[in-house]
């Protein structure tokens, strides 16, 4: 019985696997398909769940993938793999603090974990401050060239809520060295 139940659980995650080939050639289409597909031959398997939840966060469609997400974890509620498709699920659909909680938890868990760093940090750089600069100049015309300063400075006040300024300074001259506009 062990034999018949691990060979069913390798076979299982090889197809899972196949669905996953399809979404990392953006084939995001095929692989829904294929992950519905599969899902009507083995519903309980959480990886088919979650691929055909990842299948619809790649097709911009978060909503959806929470959707799979939650009947995934309805199944197998400690399934690390759902867990962090939620949270990046929920801090799309603008639930924040519920993603930063799930996001915490994890970390607190799986404190090593490659995913769950990976969630976490950038939940983490979405919540800094972000200051950037940037100059360049042009020369469009003959004898004539302009500066460009451009300042940026962005704020979280609240999770859905971010203070944005930006600074530009432009300036302009003409070279009279070329020749360009004396009296002589």
């Amino acid at each position: 019985v062990a034999a018949a139940q691990q060979f069913e659980f390798n076979n299982n995650e090889a197809m899972r696997l196949r669905g996953l080939f399809l979404l990392y050639q953006d084939k995001n289409k095929q692989a829904a398909e294929y992950f519905t597909d599969t899902l009507g031959r083995a519903g309980l398997f959480t990886g088919f769940r979650n691929g055909l939840a990842q299948a619809r966060a790649y097709q911009q469609k978060p909503r959806l993938a929470l959707e799979q997400y939650k009947v995934s974890l309805g199944v197998y509620d400690k399934d690390k793999d759902s867990q962090i498709g939620m949270a990046y699920a929920l801090n799309t659909l603008n639930y924040k603090a519920a993603a930063r909680k799930i996001a915490g938890d994890l970390y607190r868990r799986f404190p090593t974990n490659y995913h769950v760093i990976n969630l976490y940090e950038t939940l983490w750089v979405e919540d800094r401050p972000f200051l950037s600069f940037d100059y360049y100049f042009t020369r469009e015309y003959q004898g004539a060239m302009e500066h460009y300063l451009v300042s940026e400075f962005n704020v979280p006040v609240a999770p859905t809520f971010r203070v944005f300024s930006q600074i530009v300074w432009q300036t302009g001259k003409e070279d009279q060295s070329d020749g360009g506009g004396g009296s002589g």
